[in-house]
């Protein structure tokens, strides 16, 4: 018996002994860096922050004929855009863009792009982002030069999509979005701080552990900002800024209510004093890209405005628009051949209510 006792103490002793050097060398950054532990979120005056609508926005398309020189992202789902199907262009895309395929970094279809978003009471586009040098980072320089050259209202910024590397490459990544954009007059700033959205599959590869972790030593190393998480969860309302869900279809495909979802949300940012965010979405359908895939009807608007009916009763701070143009899921708002301007028109009409009984401010 005292064998068998004196046997597990060492065993103990040498587990513990393994838990210390684990986290002196891999990481527990609060052992690492106590210095951290001070870091503190911004302090936001959240009864004057503007009431904001924003869009994600995809800017991964290109054309043979445009500055791109080949199709990208149009061919998804092995569609082939120079073959005809009923008399149009086989597109990986659920609807048909009002004036066919275009390239994303077509300077004269950011021009008139920013021009739609105007109209229709738009703040700004999330633009999906996936690292420097990659395609998206190109476009998003063009359409930040752009924003300035024709002096547009609609600010911009980045979804933080996919994680390259480890935890250092992740401060490393968002503090030279900082440096290159983040003070650019283009770039979207409240209460003078920049902001950059994070979405869900970036959250999950590294974790809140780490999240956290970036987001003290983003801080820590003096770049102001604004993190925007891709989560309900309260672990995200304690890590970040703001909470959003990219897309409710999941939501609604289950027959959930998405007014309770976001009231739900509402408590949990209030108790941890972040900006709630609700997404509007008119629609679903991503069965031509994907197998089996998902589709949730429009019924001619009717699922745009119940979503935007669950904005008002959440009593959100910002409206997200799922999406500008992400046209593979045919959840653009983007005008096309099917739906015209309908969700323009829609998206102007809930602007004024939006901003009107909610006190909004401009940027």
């Amino acid at each position: 018996m005292f064998k068998r006792r004196a046997l597990i103490i060492i065993l103990i002793a040498i587990s513990a002994i393994i838990l210390v050097l684990t986290i002196m060398f891999l990481g527990d950054p609060f052992i690492l860096h106590p210095e951290l532990r001070n870091v503190k979120k911004p302090t936001l005056n959240l009864e004057k922050i503007p009431r904001l609508i924003l869009a994600f926005y995809y800017p991964w398309y290109g054309t043979p004929d445009g500055p791109t020189g080949f199709w990208r992202h149009w061919d998804e789902g092995g569609h082939n855009p120079n073959t005809l199907r009923d008399g149009r262009k086989d597109l990986g895309a659920t609807d048909y863009p009002v004036n066919g395929p275009y390239d994303s970094k077509d300077e004269s279809i950011i021009t008139w792009h920013f021009k739609l978003a105007e109209e229709a009471g738009l703040d700004g586009f999330i633009v999906s982002w996936w690292g420097f040098e990659k395609f998206e980072d190109e476009v998003f320089r063009l359409i930040l030069k752009t924003s300035e050259e024709v002096n547009t209202s609609i600010k911009l910024t980045v979804y933080y999509e996919i994680i390259r590397g480890v935890r250092d490459e992740v401060i490393k990544d968002i503090e030279q979005i900082l440096r290159d954009y983040g003070s650019r007059e283009a770039f979207l700033k409240v209460q003078g701080y920049p902001v950059i959205f994070i979405y869900s599959r970036a959250l999950q590869q590294l974790g809140y552990r780490d999240w956290d972790y970036v987001v003290r030593k983003v801080r820590y190393d003096g770049f102001k900002v604004l993190l925007i998480a891709d989560s309900f969860d309260e672990r995200a309302a304690e890590i970040f800024d703001g909470i959003h869900t990219y897309n409710p279809v999941g939501i609604l495909h289950r027959g959930e209510s998405l007014k309770d979802t976001y009231i739900n949300a509402r408590r949990v940012a209030d108790k941890h004093g972040v900006i709630f965010l609700a997404t509007t979405l008119p629609g679903y359908d991503d069965i031509h890209v994907r197998q089996p895939g998902l589709a949730y009807p429009r019924r001619n608007g009717s699922t745009y405005k119940e979503t935007w009916e669950a904005v008002y009763e959440s009593n959100a701070d910002w409206v997200l628009i799922c999406s500008w143009n992400e046209w593979h899921e045919g959840s653009e708002i983007e005008p096309s051949l099917e739906h015209r301007d309908l969700y323009l028109n829609i998206t102007a009409d809930n602007a004024r209510r939006f901003k009107g009984h909610q006190g909004g401010s401009s940027i």
